[in-house]
C-alpha cells in the first residue's frame, strides 16, 4: 500500500490541490487509482496506453515519457514527487491523443486520475473539478513560460538575438 503521506505531498508538489478544502481534497483521492510499477516496466507503449485519459501524478521513483508530437520527439523526465504528465491528453479530446512511450527507470509509485472519474464529481462538487482544471492550466502555462525563457536565452546566445521582455525588446 502506498503510504498517505507521501501521497498527500505529491499532490501538494503537483499543485493540484492547492485551493481544495480538506474534504474536497479527501474526495479527491477516492477518485485517484494508486499503481506502482518496477524498473524496466512500460506504462505505455505506442498504440498501447490502458490509461488513455488518465493524469499520471509522480509519487515516487523515475518515469521517463517519451511522444511524438507534431513531428517532434518530445522526451519529459519525471523524478521529483509531483511532476505531472500526459495533461494533453487529459484535457484533449478523441482526435487529439498523444501517441506516447511511458517507461519505468526506477522503481516508481503514480497515481493515475481519470478524466470520467473527475468529471463525475461535476453534478455535485464541480468547484473540485474547476480547481483541478484551474491548477492544470497553471502548470502548461508555467511549462510555456519556462521554455519559452530557454529559448529567448538560447537564441541570444548563439544568434545575438536581444531578449524579449513583457512582449517588447530589450535592448543591452
Amino acid at each position: 500500500m502506498m503510504d498517505e503521506s507521501n501521497v498527500i505531498k505529491a499532490l501538494e508538489r503537483s499543485t493540484l490541490i492547492d485551493e481544495l478544502r480538506d474534504f474536497e481534497i479527501r474526495l479527491l483521492l477516492e477518485v485517484l487509482t494508486k499503481q506502482r510499477y518496477g524498473a524496466g516496466e512500460f506504462i505505455a507503449k505506442h498504440g498501447d496506453c490502458p490509461m488513455r485519459d488518465a493524469l499520471l501524478i509522480l509519487v515516487d521513483g523515475c518515469i521517463e515519457v517519451s511522444a511524438l508530437v507534431e513531428g517532434q520527439v518530445v522526451m519529459l523526465e519525471l523524478n521529483e514527487p509531483g511532476a505531472i504528465a500526459r495533461v494533453a491528453s487529459f484535457v484533449g479530446n478523441p482526435w487529439s491523443k498523444i501517441d506516447a512511450v511511458i517507461e519505468v527507470k526506477a522503481p516508481s509509485s503514480v497515481l493515475l486520475l481519470d478524466r470520467a472519474k473527475l468529471e463525475g464529481l461535476l453534478g455535485k462538487y464541480p468547484s473540485i473539478v474547476y480547481y483541478v482544471m484551474r491548477s492544470l492550466v497553471r502548470h502548461v502555462h508555467s511549462l510555456a513560460r519556462h521554455k519559452s525563457a530557454e529559448v529567448a536565452e538560447l537564441n541570444s546566445y548563439l544568434f545575438g538575438v536581444p531578449k524579449i521582455s513583457s512582449g517588447l525588446i530589450a535592448r543591452p
